[in-house]
């Protein structure tokens, strides 16, 4: 592949993940990606949870989603990973 195409697609990947997962800004302050937004829209942060029944607004889809989060932040838990880091 031609060096420049590589060059365009690195900032470009580099660009995507920023939007969906975050990034430090120029004054090293977290920017929340699009992915953690939408956690947190289901109860899911990086330093705690709110328990699913107080949700009542959530989905069937979002209760869903919820319950594979919970499992798969249960997992990390017992990895001994960090919640911020699950997250």
């Amino acid at each position: 592949m031609e060096t420049n195409l590589k060059r365009i697609l690195r900032a470009l990947s580099l660009e995507l993940r920023h939007i969906l997962e975050g990034y430090h800004d120029a004054q090293d302050q977290w920017q929340a990606g699009d992915l953690e937004r939408r956690l947190n829209e289901i109860g899911i942060w990086r330093d705690r949870t709110k328990p699913i029944d107080e949700l009542p607004h959530l989905s069937t889809e979002d209760k869903e989603a919820r319950k594979v989060v919970d499992a798969y932040i249960e997992l990390r838990k017992e990895a001994e990973v960090s919640l911020s880091d699950a997250v």
